[in-house]
């Protein structure tokens, strides 16, 4: 199972600065590891579209297609505006195993 979290600077036609993106998968609510590339600020143009994968091998990928393991992700992506303030974005999904889709459970924007 592959799983991919894409995200773009919208709003004002003005770039991210200093952006920091993660994701966590959960299996049944516990943390799972993740190997990551460590963190690298950077800067998201109006537009464009940044993305991070991650994949779910045997036998969990079983285990989730069948709904045994419910399999949830959350995305949290740092950066400053234009003027330098900090914002933070969090957004928390679930894979529904019936529709092999996930449902938005929860999503903040501060």
């Amino acid at each position: 199972m592959h799983i991919q979290i894409a995200f773009a600077a919208f709003g004002a036609n003005l770039p991210a600065k200093n952006v920091i993106a993660a994701y966590q998968p959960y299996f049944d609510g516990v943390a799972q590891a993740v190997t990551r590339i460590p963190d690298q600020p950077t800067l998201v143009m109006p537009g464009a579209i940044h993305k991070m994968d991650g994949i779910v091998r045997p036998p969990q990928y079983q285990k989730i297609s069948s709904g045994e393991v419910v399999l949830e992700v959350s995305a949290t992506i740092t950066y400053n505006d234009f003027y330098d303030k900090p914002h933070r974005y969090y957004t928390k999904t679930r894979y529904d195993h019936v529709n092999r889709n996930f449902m938005k459970l929860e999503e903040t924007l501060t």
